[in-house]
């Protein structure tokens, strides 16, 4: 199996009509979906998978708070492709998604002790 010519950081589930694997970390690039069966038949699909430059958040604003704080998460590439995030995580905690674009993600930051730590979305892609 290989997506725009790199190999999936891991094979999911294969069967007689479905392969799923779960796409490694590569630079954006378009190329073909190949695969190889253990009987030798190829299948291609031309320019079939496009690798996305990673999402890059610039901006926590407000970068601290406490329950019931309206966070602003902007950036690049936020949503990873997909329409909509599944999930955000503020210092390990998940919040609640209230907006989200490719640029422009905001939460409301769920009860919690003190502490701090990274910021994270997933996308419903996945990414």
């Amino acid at each position: 199996i290989r997506l725009a010519g790199q190999p999936p950081k891991s094979t999911v589930s294969v069967n007689s009509t479905h392969v799923i694997v779960v796409a490694g970390n590569f630079s954006a690039a378009t190329g073909d979906v190949f695969l190889e069966a253990s009987s030798g038949a190829q299948s291609v699909k031309t320019n079939g998978w496009q690798y996305l430059a990673l999402g890059v958040i610039t901006n926590v604003q407000p970068d601290n708070g406490q329950l019931n704080t309206k966070v602003t998460l902007t950036g690049t590439s936020l949503l990873g492709g997909g329409s909509s995030a599944s999930s955000v995580t503020l210092a390990g905690v998940a919040a609640t998604v209230s907006s989200a674009s490719a640029t422009k993600v905001v939460v409301v930051a769920a009860a919690s002790s003190a502490k701090s730590g990274n910021v994270v979305i997933i996308s419903i892609t996945g990414a």
